[in-house]
């Protein structure tokens, strides 16, 4: 299995879906990082539930690229820079469950995690954003995430938090119009776009970005997910006009 997924590569669209955390797999030689399967299920750091469905939906509805990986978030996380401390975690963050496979590992396990699945996922988004910019003049990044319902024993409460960084008012113009089909929205909460790793280098009007975070309980079933992706239809296609 390769470390990511390129779906329409060639599109002429000037819209790009991302993320990070849509796979569950390990690759060979890694089994399931000292964990077993059932106590896997129950680590809400383990894989962004939906949101692979999401974004193979999303870019079918717009013939757009779309850009994801294929292994488990405890791998290593695409979406932590490489001088972050939960780049590769010893634990979760939910229960504090310890990861065995990622305690105490070398610099050269790190260095090679880095080159063979963390890099590939940069550079192939930096190289379609470049592309991207020499035919259009704007383009559009989505960044698709799900958060459990839960957190530490408390609820989340909101259906969607939308983050951006200099986006702000492409990301409350999508969210009215989400609120609209009555979901609960909010925004950079618990953390702002300005955090963002994957494109922390193009902060530029050029490249509009923002991060979809929806709540698990918000597409819970198949017609859940089917709703709620219209309405993120609906609402990229009005704001990307």
């Amino acid at each position: 299995m390769q470390s990511i997924t390129i779906l329409n590569e060639n599109s002429d669209s000037n819209i790009l879906f991302i993320a990070e955390h849509t796979g569950k797999d390990f690759p060979e030689g890694y089994g399931t990082l000292g964990l077993t399967p059932e106590i896997l299920e129950t680590i809400s750091d383990y894989y962004d539930n939906g949101a692979k469905p999401m974004i193979t939906t999303l870019a079918e509805q717009f013939n757009a690229c779309a850009v994801f990986g294929n292994y488990s978030r405890l791998l290593i996380d695409l979406n932590r820079r490489l001088d972050h401390l939960q780049l590769i975690r010893t634990k979760e963050d939910d229960w504090q469950i310890k990861i065995p496979a990622n305690q105490n590992i070398s610099n050269e396990e790190k260095q090679k995690r880095i080159r063979l699945y963390w890099t590939p996922y940069h550079n192939k988004i930096k190289q379609i954003i470049q592309n991207k910019l020499e035919k259009h003049e704007r383009i559009f990044v989505f960044v698709i995430h799900t958060c459990s319902t839960t957190y530490q024993g408390k609820t989340r409460g909101f259906d969607v938090d939308l983050i951006y960084s200099h986006s702000e008012k492409l990301a409350f113009s999508l969210g009215d119009i989400i609120m609209k089909k009555n979901y609960t929205v909010q925004y950079n909460e618990p953390y702002s776009g300005q955090h963002a790793p994957t494109l922390h280098k193009y902060d530029t009007p050029k490249v509009e970005w923002i991060a979809i975070e929806t709540n698990q309980k918000t597409i819970a079933t198949y017609d859940d997910l089917h709703n709620y992706v219209l309405a993120l239809v609906e609402g990229i296609n009005k704001i990307t006009k």
